[in-house]
């Protein structure tokens, strides 16, 4: 994924909104999804999460981080939406 297109990460920001969206149905009332991807592109994370939850209200965004690349470590964005009905 990191060698990827603008073109062919656009398609991949869908098929993660696809796959977050189907992932929300099988969780509880009060349950905790956590969203994360290895990438520190706004559009494949901040924006994934914003209009998720924009567009499902009974969720609620608990936590997010963008962790920038450093020695040994690759950037990655992880959030945590919390299901509240």
């Amino acid at each position: 994924i990191r060698y990827k297109s603008i073109s062919e990460i656009n398609g991949l920001i869908e098929t993660q909104k696809s796959i977050l969206k189907a992932s929300s149905f099988y969780l509880k009332t009060g349950g905790v999804l956590v969203y994360s991807v290895c990438s520190i592109n706004k559009n494949e994370g901040e924006r994934v999460v914003k209009d998720f939850i924009e567009n499902n209200q009974c969720f609620s965004l608990e936590y997010e981080e963008t962790v920038l690349p450093k020695r040994g470590c690759d950037g990655f964005y992880i959030a945590k939406i919390d299901k509240n009905i």
